[in-house]
């Protein structure tokens, strides 16, 4: 069962309806990257979401640590990368807290990705924040660290 804090710090069990709509958001993220629907993997993000890639992917000049910023851009970037790769993720619920319209969430991962001319399967983990909108829960934040 996820877990929820209250300011007095007292654990709360989160309502069946935001585990649900949380988990079926980060499910989605993998359908949809793995599917490359990028219109519905963008829609996901808030307006103003941030996406932190991973120190490798920094490492490689691929992004800045001010992150990736803005629902479009996002989308933009893990197109770019996945543009010529097959790619499978799969994540695991570790923890939820939810106060309000606002939830903080860590995912265990592990993605398998190949293009034509190399591969690999890594594992880490995605620590997020989402926000309520008024279309329901999205990502207002990704951070995916590396094992």
């Amino acid at each position: 069962m996820w877990s929820r804090r209250s300011n007095s710090s007292k654990r709360l069990a989160v309502s069946g309806d935001d585990e649900i709509r949380i988990t079926e958001l980060k499910q989605s993220y993998c359908r949809l990257v793995d599917a490359k629907d990028w219109p519905g993997f963008g829609a996901l993000f808030t307006d103003d979401a941030v996406l932190y890639p991973s120190s490798s992917a920094m490492a490689a000049g691929l992004a800045s640590p001010e992150g990736v910023r803005g629902r479009t851009a996002i989308a933009n970037w893990v197109r770019e990368r996945l543009a010529t790769a097959q790619s499978k993720h799969e994540v695991w619920p570790v923890s939820l807290v939810v106060e309000g319209d606002a939830a903080r969430a860590v995912w265990r991962m592990r993605d398998s990705v190949a293009w034509p001319e190399r591969s690999f399967t890594a594992t880490g983990r995605y620590v997020e924040n989402y926000r309520r909108t008024e279309t329901g829960w999205q990502i207002a934040e990704t951070r995916l660290e590396r094992d």
